[in-house]
Parts: structure tokens; sequence; C-alpha cells
């Protein structure tokens, strides 16, 4: 009786256990089924897109096929270097200035600029541009405790570009 009773409580633990594995399985299944099915949708909908990185050029010959886009705001930039000659180091530092046009036909945003250090502020007017418009982009450059030869970068994100602006001069 003992072993009967043994064998049916084998039984009923091997067996649930293995039902439990099923539907363990059964829902990897179907989750992996979810997520190829979410990838196919996403890639999708990747080719539809777009790239946003057109040249004027580019946007200009394609202007039969594309119906509507909204990458079409350019960043023109007066100058892409800023030199500073030789300065000397004061607590007030070195201030460099660059006009920025936008020559699209859309708002032109300048989302982010950033500089490569610490050692430079960047000030820019975070309002769209419209059409035919120009914004002034500052860098303050702190030249305490910095003697010799410097070359910074400036990094410029719009909504459509990436753009990269200079300093450089000679700290005595």
């Amino acid at each position: 009786m003992k072993q009967i009773l043994f064998l049916s409580i084998a039984f009923l633990y091997f067996s649930t256990s293995l039902i439990a594995q099923d539907f363990r399985i059964v829902d990897r299944v179907k989750s992996l089924t979810r997520e190829k099915k979410f990838d196919a949708e996403k890639q999708s909908k990747i080719k539809t897109i777009d790239r946003p990185f057109l040249t004027k050029e580019e946007l200009e010959a394609k202007q039969e096929t594309i119906v509507t886009t909204k990458f079409d705001a350019f960043a023109k930039l007066d100058k892409t270097i800023f030199d500073f000659g030789k300065i000397y180091q004061t607590a007030e530092g070195a201030t460099a200035t660059f006009s920025t046009t936008n020559i699209g036909t859309t708002p032109l945003i300048l989302n982010r600029v950033q500089a490569s250090c610490g050692c430079m502020v960047p000030n820019w007017n975070k309002e769209p541009i419209a059409p035919g418009a120009t914004s002034v982009i500052t860098v303050k450059y702190n030249t305490m405790a910095r003697p010799g030869y410097f070359n910074k970068t400036i990094t410029i994100y719009a909504n459509n570009e990436v753009k990269e602006i200079y300093i450089k001069g000679i700290v005595e």
C-alpha cells in the first residue's frame, strides 16, 4: 500500500512538473514570436524613413520623390575657425562669436552645442531659427592658468546635422 501511495505521489509530481515545463516552453516560444514580429515591424518602419543627413543638393535632386520632409533646415556658419591670436590670462577669459544662418525652408533647431573640454562655455539661442534668419553662438574660453597654444573643438548638434567649429590661439 505504501508503495502504491508513493508511486502515485511521484507520478503526480513528475507529471505536474512536466506540464509546468511545457507551459514555460510555450510562453518562451510566444515571447520569441512576438519579438520577431516586433523586429519585423521595426525593420519595415526603418526602411521607410529617409536618412536625416541629406545634403541640400541631395534634397533638391530627390524633390520629385519626397512628399514631405522634416529635415530641410541647414546651418550656414560665417566661419568655422576663430583665431584669437595672442591673448593674456584674465579673469574674464576670451570670447569668440560664430553666426549661423538657416538656409533651409524649415526652422533650424540647435539642440546642443558641446565643448570638447571644461575650459569653454558655449552659449546659444535655444529657440528655433526661422528660414533665412541668423543666430549667434558665443564661446567663452577660460584663459586662467592655461598658458601656451590651444586648439579646441565645439560640436553643434542641430535637428538634421552635426557641425564642428574651432577656437585657437596662444595664451601668454
